[in-house]
């Protein structure tokens, strides 16, 4: 970009030595402009150009062709095609740069452009079709490679790719009452990336929707009102299995008078036909099953009365007939697994249930509509809680027996039993006084056991402890009477004591003194 230049001026003969001198020169380049060889374009597309050039002061874009410039001084501009142009296909556009000082030049590129021409298609604005019916689709289209159907919706086509297909509608298409589906027409060379669209509107019309209603109980001897609900129809009809007439039979809302058959058979159907709305042609039904019934009728099959344990559950059973709904309930805080049906399972409650007092459980079956009172029935049932029973700590007793100091709660029936030959003042208290017998006497223990019955079905539950048998103390003085002289000492030299804890010697009609009393 520079470049430097050295002057020497070289002396005279006899003078010697040079005298020099160096210029710098900066080198300034030519403008310079580049451009695509070729370009290929649809005739639908903007299309934008953009020179890649340098070193320039002013740029012009020019064209052999009839277009124009958005700028044609602008490094990127947008041609606009002309007649001739779109006519003929091709044309050659032109950028030029010219340099400033002192540079003058100029340089330029051209761009040789072919214009595809655009892909083209219709097809008719809307389709009415039934949401029960395929869709058939035509389309017509021109300078195009492939074509394509899609759609908004979730329906399918038969063939996607076909100008004219067939479109199945999915369950949202009928939900929404139709879809937009779309064809597309991708054209040649630049213009495949262009597609010509056109939208046509699927329009669905509903078939009829109709229901009948739940199925009903109807009291014997009673008419029936009749309430459908009915939409997107024409007309309706209503018919029927058995031998009744109708009030309308052509209206959703009539009245059935049924007959003697369908009172005696105790079932019948009615069904309701809907015409449907053109261009729908098939015709769409409900039936309406009905039951005939009398007063309803209850019986707890399950025996009263029972005694249950804690944790124990009662399952139920009833027979029961003509009723419409059917419900079990309870005066305690226990709950059913399965209040509704007739054999349920009653779990008791953790407090009222446990008193041992008796809950009623009771059922009811309610009555279709003019049929009477509901019927009832009911039992009772007690829960008792586990029986309890302390038969107390180990202890120890005397030979000639022993108060016992023992707990229970939540019983029918105490019971002591011992393991040896001894005896209870009353076996069946509480807190009675055992006796032990000589056998326990010589083993010096026995153990002894409380059982405790529970209520209802509660089972036993029993507590031992043992007593260890203290024997009474013994003691004899030989001889048993002595005769000794006054002032004489005596020494009792043969005495047998047993079973003892303290001595005491003492004389109840004496004033002597004994040596040791202990």
């Amino acid at each position: 970009g520079e470049a430097v230049l050295t002057f020497t001026a070289f002396p005279l003969d006899p003078c010697q030595g040079a005298s020099v001198d160096m210029l710098t020169t900066n080198i300034l380049p030519l403008p310079e402009v580049n451009l695509p060889a070729v370009m290929d374009v649809c005739e639908t597309q903007e299309i934008w150009l953009t020179a890649n050039a340098s070193d320039f002061v002013s740029i012009e874009w020019v064209t052999d062709g009839d277009g124009t410039f958005s700028n044609p001084n602008a490094t990127t501009t947008q041609y606009f095609p002309g007649q001739l142009d779109l006519n003929t296909g091709e044309l050659n556009i032109t950028a030029c740069v010219e340099g400033g000082s002192p540079c003058f030049g100029s340089d330029c590129a051209t761009i040789y452009m072919t214009i595809s021409d655009a892909a083209t298609t219709n097809a008719p604005n809307s389709r009415t079709k039934c949401e029960s019916d395929p869709v058939p689709l035509n389309s017509v289209a021109f300078n195009y490679s492939y074509t394509l159907w899609t759609t908004e919706g979730d329906g399918t086509f038969a063939n996607a790719g076909a100008l004219n297909t067939t479109y199945y509608p999915g369950e949202q298409d009928k939900e929404n009452g139709g879809t937009l589906v779309t064809i597309n027409a991708y054209g040649n060379g630049a213009c495949v990336n262009f597609p010509a669209t056109k939208d046509v509107q699927v329009i669905l019309l509903p078939l009829p929707d109709v229901d009948a209603g739940d199925m009903q109980l109807l009291c014997y001897g009673y008419n029936l009102p009749l309430n459908a609900a009915v939409s997107n129809y024409t007309s309706v009809n209503w018919s029927t299995s058995g031998d009744g007439t109708f009030g309308n039979p052509s209206s959703p809302n009539t009245t059935y008078f049924p007959g003697n058959n369908d009172y005696n058979s105790g079932y019948f159907e009615l069904t309701i036909t809907a015409q449907p709305v053109t261009p729908c042609v098939l015709s769409v039904s409900d039936v309406l099953e009905i039951t005939v019934v009398e007063q309803p009728v209850a019986e707890i099959l399950t025996p009263s009365g029972q005694q249950l344990c804690e944790g124990q559950s009662l399952q139920l059973g009833a027979q029961a007939g003509d009723f419409v709904a059917l419900e079990w309930e309870s005066t305690g805080d226990g709950y059913f697994d399965d209040p509704a049906s007739l054999n349920p399972v009653y779990y008791h409650g953790p407090v009222s249930d446990l008193s041992g007092q008796p809950v009623i459980i009771s059922v009811t079956a309610f009555a279709a509509p003019n049929c009477g009172p509901d019927a009832t029935d009911q039992l009772s049932v007690s829960f008792n809680p586990i029986p309890e029973v302390f038969s107390g700590p180990d202890m120890a007793i005397c030979e000639t027996g022993g108060q016992l100091s023992a707990s229970a709660e939540n019983y029918s029936a105490l019971q002591w039993e011992s393991t040896g030959d001894g005896y209870f003042s009353n076996p069946g208290i509480l807190n009675p006084v055992y006796f032990p017998g000589p056998g326990d006497i010589g083993q010096g223990v026995v153990s002894i056991c409380l059982y405790a019955a529970g209520i209802g079905n509660c089972d036993d539950v029993s507590d031992c402890l043992q007593l260890n048998i203290i024997q009474e103390p013994f003691i004899d003085i030989i001889p048993d009477s002595e005769t000794i002289c006054w002032e004489e000492v005596y020494v009792f030299e043969d005495v047998i004591a047993e079973n003892y804890d303290d001595l005491l010697w003492f004389t109840v009609n004496g004033g002597g003194d004994f040596s040791d009393e202990n």
